[in-house]
């Protein structure tokens, strides 16, 4: 089985304004291997950064990650639905 280097499954970042909710990732999910190359491509807007921002965990307010998980390969793995990941040691709160 081949061990993910990182391992993103139902990531949703929304920011909420005063007369809305902007969806700007809604269900992101991907799995990097090792010796895989990533690239993000898109439009403008379309949330390749506000993706990365996710992963990293430096969302501005008034942004937030409403659910997901991100599990990268180390020993820190965060799901931000509160719940451990599998196969991981450590979780972490959002």
């Amino acid at each position: 089985m081949i061990q993910a280097l990182l391992k993103i499954e139902d990531l949703k970042t929304h920011f909420f304004t005063y007369n809305e909710v902007v969806r700007a990732v809604d269900g992101v999910s991907l799995h990097v291997s090792r010796e895989e190359i990533l690239g993000i491509l898109g439009e403008p807007g379309c949330g390749k950064s506000v993706t990365m921002r996710s992963v990293l965990r430096l969302i501005p307010e008034p942004g937030r990650i409403v659910s997901g998980a991100c599990c990268p390969r180390t020993p820190i793995c965060w799901r931000w639905t509160m719940r451990p990941c599998a196969g991981y040691a450590a979780a972490a709160s959002p």
